[in-house]
């Protein structure tokens, strides 16, 4: 068992400044970055980070003691995994851990800073360990503010089931900024509930183009090659969105399409990961997964998941 530690709440408070002090610690590689491209991961907190993706040069150097104690990480957007640890314990150990709910114990907050925007995003997966995850949005400064409102109308017709009424807003809103990536990407939801695929891809490619590092255009796109059965390119999809974000859904659709690719190696890849990170795992990963097994011969293992498969729907 192990040893259980009286429990301080910790803050990750990621914020976006238009300035560094001395004490920031650069975490990314390559050119130095302007601010308004760069998050800072500002630590305040009784723990210690001993990891940034990999990277244990930031062991024992980053430690904030008390809440009044604040060091700053310097980070570009995407996904990032930090090992922490508190009280010199590894953070899996934590009480909140236990609990497998995604955001226990951990407050993030999002500011602007040179007119860009992004969003941060959090998760502690059933393995403990926690990800965050800064995805890039664009720069709101460039956008009017009557736009962002046509688009916002429209976001309210779609959740009314009003798709047609909500493509007539969207569409004011690209009048007005027609680089605007995130109306781009809601027009294509709307497409996509209205069954016209072609329409919404072609809305979805715009909004990758714009803005490549959101997540959701490419498993969107990966949930129309599926339901087109264009499985290489459903693949191709689901894996560029999971390079972003890790995602359990995105793991098992990826799978899917690998399975019926006949890679089924990485279809076991695929839904083990999904099985990992899942908190409730349907039936069918493991009746899919038990077929991967059995086409690479691993026949122990596949009628593990046959008879996992058929506990869960008797």
């Amino acid at each position: 068992m192990p040893k259980m530690l009286s429990f301080l709440p910790f803050f990750l408070l990621i914020m976006l400044l238009q300035g560094c002090a001395g004490s920031t610690e650069r975490a990314y590689r390559g050119p130095e970055r302007s601010s308004d491209q760069l998050a800072t991961l500002l630590v305040q907190s009784p723990a210690q980070l001993r990891a940034i993706d990999g990277d244990t040069t930031y062991d024992r150097k980053i430690l904030a003691g008390t809440l009044m104690d604040t060091r700053r990480i310097e980070l570009t957007p995407g996904l990032h995994e930090f090992v922490l640890y508190y009280d010199n314990e590894d953070a899996s150990t934590w009480p909140f851990g236990a609990t497998l709910k995604a955001t226990s114990g951990v407050k993030i907050s999002t500011r602007l800073s040179g007119g860009k925007l992004y969003k941060v995003r959090s998760h502690i997966f059933p393995n403990r360990m926690l990800y965050l995850w800064i995805e890039e949005y664009q720069d709101f400064d460039a956008i009017p503010g009557s736009a962002e409102r046509a688009r916002a109308k429209g976001k309210d017709l779609f959740k009314e089931g009003k798709y047609h009424e909500s493509l007539e807003f969207y569409a004011k809103a690209l009048e007005m900024a027609p680089d605007f990536a995130f109306a781009h990407y809601d027009a294509a939801w709307a497409y996509i509930k209205l069954g016209e695929p072609e329409q919404a891809k072609a809305h979805l490619h715009k909004a990758a183009e714009l803005l490549p590092g959101f997540p959701y255009i490419y498993s969107s796109l990966g949930g129309i090659a599926y339901n087109e059965d264009r499985w290489q390119a459903c693949s191709t999809y689901f894996g560029r969105a999971l390079q972003i974000r890790p995602n359990a859904a995105n793991y098992a659709d990826r799978a899917y399409c690998d399975l019926k690719l006949h890679q089924y190696e990485a279809a076991v890849s695929g839904y083990s990961d999904h099985v990992r990170l899942a908190e409730h795992v349907d039936p069918t990963v493991y009746y899919n997964r038990a077929i991967a097994y059995e086409h690479l011969g691993d026949f122990d293992a596949a009628r593990k998941d046959r008879m996992k498969y058929e506990s869960l729907t008797h």
